[in-house]
């Protein structure tokens, strides 16, 4: 799991409303404690506030951006419906690892 998957998860726990519950909490105060205990820079910081912008994402939309402009109006409707599957397929696994 990367620093923004760990920071992500440790923002909804810590939340109002969030699981605070028994060890959980407490756990999650100690990561949150010991990342701003090693963060020099501020890096960690804006990684965990979702405030650095992510390059391999950011290729990936421009990939699918050029993919899309070749294609005709049929093959982009078959396109948009499969990336809308694939969105909602990927969107229910992750929050059923969570």
């Amino acid at each position: 799991m990367g620093i923004k998957d760990t920071a992500s998860s440790l923002q909804s726990s810590m939340a109002p409303g969030g699981d605070q519950s028994g060890d959980s909490g407490k756990r999650c105060k100690r990561c949150r404690e010991f990342l701003e205990l090693i963060d020099t820079n501020g890096l960690l910081s804006k990684a965990a506030n979702e405030e650095l912008p992510d390059e391999a994402r950011l290729e990936r939309l421009r990939r699918l951006d050029r993919v899309a402009r070749t294609m005709d109006e049929r093959r982009y409707a078959d396109f948009s419906r499969a990336r809308q599957v694939a969105l909602s397929l990927n969107s229910r696994c992750k929050s059923s690892w969570r």
